[in-house]
């Protein structure tokens, strides 16, 4: 009897791995897909937030850097206006620099531009009373006749062009030393008039100031003959001339302080 009960347990130790193999088989074959599903989706929940944070660091790390390059060309734009400017400036008081140098005699007030009338005939200066401009002073760009002081503020003042059609200025003709005077034209022009009758007048002559009257100092250059627009029947002859200054783009000037 103990014998067979030993012959039986040897048989089920022998026999029970065989039958317990398929079932275990059986069990991960069928519960495999389900484990990679949810392997997956777990491996899905826990990337998918990093990624997305990961996103949305980038994307606001990339707007912080445009931001900042914005404003360094900004910065930098500004920069290259200013040095621009600068220079621009240097080079008109260059230029004012070697009138002043060749005309040591006169007492000169420096001024720039702030306003101007559409028309231009008229400018607005940052120069006053304060700074020694007075009225009927004469004010000049380079050696060119830019126009007369007829009001003064404490700081500032106004001038009107050798254009303006008020304007009268005693002139002389460089060549024919023909003496006449310079009136001023609705429309940015110049005129000068009572010049004798038997000038040969030539274009691209150089009209000057005569200094007759005292009011302009003698020798500042006003423009160039263009033609002659009197007819025979005048008594006395008249020219158009160019100016030799753009008005509209005058920034710098000076009042000769009489």
């Amino acid at each position: 009897m103990k014998t067979r009960y030993i012959l039986f347990i040897l048989i089920v130790l022998v026999v029970l791995p065989f039958i317990y193999r398929p079932a275990k088989d059986a069990f991960l074959f069928i519960s495999k897909p389900f484990l990679f599903v949810f392997e997956k989706s777990g491996s899905i929940l826990i990337s998918s937030p990093l990624n997305f944070f990961e996103t949305i660091y980038d994307v606001r790390n990339l707007a912080s850097k445009n931001e900042q390059l914005t404003k360094e060309i900004a910065r930098l734009e500004s920069e290259k206006a200013e040095l621009i400017e600068a220079k621009r400036e240097n080079e008109l008081l260059k230029k004012q620099l070697g009138f002043v140098q060749e005309n040591k005699q006169l007492k000169l007030i420096p001024a720039s531009v702030i306003g101007r009338a559409p028309d231009l005939q008229y400018l607005i200066l940052n120069q006053g009373s304060r700074n020694g401009v007075k009225l009927d002073q004469v004010v000049i760009s380079e050696g060119l006749l830019v126009g007369k002081i007829v009001e003064v503020n404490f700081s500032t003042s106004k001038v009107f062009l050798v254009t303006n059609p008020t304007s009268a200025v005693p002139a002389l003709t460089q060549e024919s030393r023909a003496e006449g005077l310079v009136k001023g034209e609705l429309g940015y022009g110049l005129l000068i008039e009572d010049l004798p009758k038997d000038t040969n007048l030539q274009k691209g002559e150089n009209v000057i100031t005569s200094g007759l009257g005292g009011n302009y100092p003698k020798g500042l250059l006003i423009g160039k003959i263009e033609e002659v627009v009197s007819s025979p029947a005048d008594i006395f002859q008249k020219a158009s001339l160019k100016p030799l200054l753009d008005f509209s783009k005058l920034e710098m000037v000076f009042v000769i302080n009489k």
